[in-house]
Formats: structure tokens, C-alpha cells, sequence
């Protein structure tokens, strides 16, 4: 859906300086190092992935959503409502989008060619009480802020064909994430040191590819902002661009390594607790048909996805070396509040940075919104078949 022209042109750039790191033998394996202004560019989305809702049909979708509340006061985001709350939710929000919108959604829904979608103007939650401490986040008191945003959130991802739940496969533990950033707080971990400055990654690797037995991986994520005052960015990389990166003479050696079945895939740590199970034996990347051997899904995040494999490893090398050359072709996305920005993740890489500002103005900015500057919430669609 973005330019053509325009992505082959940065495609064969990428591939290119990354062929550039490989032409010598002792060359191989190396990381590719970019220059910290060059390392991601100021694209911003196309316009086919960007669509306004209506304004004047926001208070009528708000209404909706506190009158649903008042039918079923028990149904919440949880283990057992969420597939009923995403059906009911979708049959307003097709009343709430035009026919041009719905089709936006339903082409990323079933294009292989749309990969995102920034909605712009949403009646989200509004007013939304910061916590005053870490022990309030996932109380009452706090969740109940949130109910608009996640009935919204749960019919998005049902006219996706996605259910939206916990990554988890496990009972118990919270279906969405919070979360606040402040100007000191680091959004992504520091333990890569290849790559510290901005991680790109793929969210519930720990899964498995849709299209293997087992516990499928998160096929739609869908980021809430309800506030952004220092506009943060949130930049996406495309996994077609990062294939198209690769280097000409290692490109058919390194698919042939990263489809390997030879890798073992973790989830994430948190409160030094294992909370994510382990898929061993998984590959990096397959193709989602045998009809378009160019559309590649991908469940990655260099942090978390290890190998014995001599040869799978340098393929992982190389596949990170055009992950650093392909940033070039990102696209940097700024949520405003009310906004919705979803992203298909086996397609499409991540990176939530800390605050970077440059220039006077944003300097300014930072001076009066010291803290908690930006929220996010984020919610994970997994296959729904009766969606």
C-alpha cells in the first residue's frame, strides 16, 4: 500500500551496504554499525494507513460502550468474556466506520500488502488518572478507567479475526499491558549490545508460527494511546523490507538457515519470574503461502531467540545486520491521544524508543511535561476462528 518505487529503491540501498559487510571472509558475522543519525529514518505512514474516525459518531460509540457495561456488568476483559465482548463490540464499530474505513480494516485483515493501520480520533477514555504508585497498576480503582478503550480495542481486533486475550496461555494474569513512560524510563532493554539505542522486535515469539500445531502466536497487536505529550515516537519495520535487505549472495543461504526448524524461542522475564513458556525446535521465518513466496512471516526479537547452531547462528547475524540496514525504511509513527495503531506482528517488526528530542522546540516541550508523558495500552489479538 505505500510507494513502490520508493520501497524498491530503499530495498536495493539496504541490500546493498549489507552485501558491503560481507564481501571479505572475515567480514562475516559482523554487526553492521550505522551512524546514530542514520539509523532509522523520519518516514511517515502512508496514507492508506491512516484513516480519521468521525467525530460526531464518537459520543454515540461512547454511549454504546456504557450501556453495554450496564447490560453486562460482569463482562470484562478477561479469560472467558473476551471472544463475546469482541463479537457485540464489532457489530457497533461496522455501524461507527464508513465503508471506506471497514475496508481499510478488512485489507489488513486479508492484504499481504497492508500491514498497519494508524486510526486517528478515537472516543478512548479520557481524563485517565495516572497511578501514584507501581502497586496501583492492575487494581480496580485503575482498570475501570479503561472500559471504553477496551471494549473498542476487543471489536477492532474481532473484525480482524483476532481474539483479544492474554499472551499467557496460563490462567490469572492481566489480558492488557499498561504502559508509562517518563523522561528517564528506557523502553526497551539494554542487554543487546549490538543493538541499545532502538530495538525492533516481535511481541509473544515464545509462540508458534500460525500455521504450526501449538499455541499460536499473536497475529494483530493493537496499541491505545491515551496520551502523548511530548509525542513519542513509535517507529515499524516492515519484516518484507528487512528480507529485501538481505545480502544478494547470502539472501537464498540465510532463508534456508532462519526456515530451519533449529531455533528455540523464549518469552520475556519479568520480576526475574519466567512467565512465557520456551518453543524449542521453531523456525524464524516461514512463508504464509505457497502462492507468494515473497510474503514472509516472522516471529523474532533478538533478545530472545537462541541456537546451537553454528550455521544458524551466522544466519542470525546476517539477519540482524539487514534488520540494522533496513531502518532506513521504517516508518515513524507519532500516537496522539484517541489514537489506535495496529500493527500485523508477523509482518511488521516494533520499536517503542525512549524520548529523543532534537531541537528547540522539543526541548521546550520536555521542560513543561517533566513526567509520565506518554500511556499506552496494549492488546494482543490472537486466531479467532469464529471471528
Amino acid at each position: 500500500m505505500e510507494n513502490p518505487e520508493g520501497d524498491a529503491e530503499a530495498a536495493e540501498n539496504a541490500g546493498a551496504q549489507t552485501a558491503a559487510r560481507f564481501q571479505a571472509p572475515a567480514d562475516r558475522g559482523k554487526a553492521l554499525q550505522l551512524d546514530p543519525h542514520e539509523r532509522v529514518s523520519a518516514r511517515r505512514a502512508a496514507k492508506e494507513n491512516v484513516f480519521r474516525a468521525s467525530m460526531l459518531k464518537g459520543p454515540l460509540l461512547s454511549a454504546a460502550c456504557s450501556s453495554y457495561r450496564v447490560v453486562y456488568p460482569n463482562r470484562k476483559l478477561q479469560r472467558n468474556n473476551n471472544i463475546e465482548i469482541g463479537h457485540d463490540m464489532a457489530k457497533r464499530l461496522r455501524n461507527y466506520f464508513s465503508a471506506d474505513q471497514l475496508a481499510a480494516i478488512d485489507a489488513l485483515r486479508g492484504s499481504r500488502a497492508m500491514t498497519y493501520l494508524h486510526i486517528k480520533g478515537m472516543p478512548l477514555n479520557q481524563d485517565i488518572r495516572f497511578p501514584g504508585q507501581a502497586g496501583e497498576f492492575g487494581t480496580k480503582s485503575f482498570e475501570e478507567q479503561f472500559h471504553v478503550t477496551d471494549m473498542i480495542a476487543a471489536g477492532l481486533l474481532f473484525l480482524l479475526g483476532s481474539e483479544c486475550k492474554s499472551r499467557w496461555p496460563v490462567a490469572g494474569p492481566a489480558v492488557v499491558r499498561t504502559m508509562i513512560s517518563a523522561p528517564a524510563d528506557a523502553q526497551v532493554g539494554d542487554r543487546d549490545g549490538l543493538d541499545m539505542a532502538l530495538r525492533f522486535h516481535q511481541s509473544t515469539v515464545e509462540r508458534k508460527l500460525v500455521g504450526i500445531a501449538g499455541p499460536e502466536a499473536c497475529s494483530f497487536k493493537v496499541y491505545a494511546c491515551l496520551r502523548n505529550r511530548r509525542r513519542i515516537p513509535v517507529y515499524l519495520l516492515r519484516v518484507k523490507d528487512i528480507m529485501a535487505a538481505l545480502p544478494p549472495g547470502e539472501r537464498d543461504w540465510t532463508i534456508k538457515q532462519l526456515q530451519r526448524t533449529t531455533f528455540e524461542r523464549r518469552g520475556p522475564k519479568y520480576d526475574l519470574v519466567d512467565t512465557g513458556e520456551i518453543q524449542r525446535e521453531q523456525p524464524v521465518i516461514t512463508r504464509s503461502t505457497p502462492e507468494d513466496p515473497e510474503d514472509w512471516l516472522m516471529s523474532f526479537d533478538p533478545e530472545r531467540v537462541r541456537t546451537d547452531d553454528d550455521e544458524a547462528k551466522r544466519a542470525l547475524r546476517t539477519l540482524r545486520n539487514a534488520m540494522f540496514a533496513a531502518r532506513r525504511s521504517a516508518r515513524r509513527i507519532v500516537p496522539e491521544e484517541g489514537d489506535l495503531l495496529v500493527v500485523d506482528n508477523l509482518r511488521v517488526m516494533v520499536s517503542r524508543r525512549e524520548y529523543d528530542p532534537k531541537g528547540f522546540w522539543e526541548f521546550a516541550t520536555a521542560m513543561m511535561f517533566r513526567k509520565r508523558t506518554r500511556m499506552l495500552r496494549l492488546y494482543y489479538g490472537f486466531p479467532a476462528p469464529d471471528a
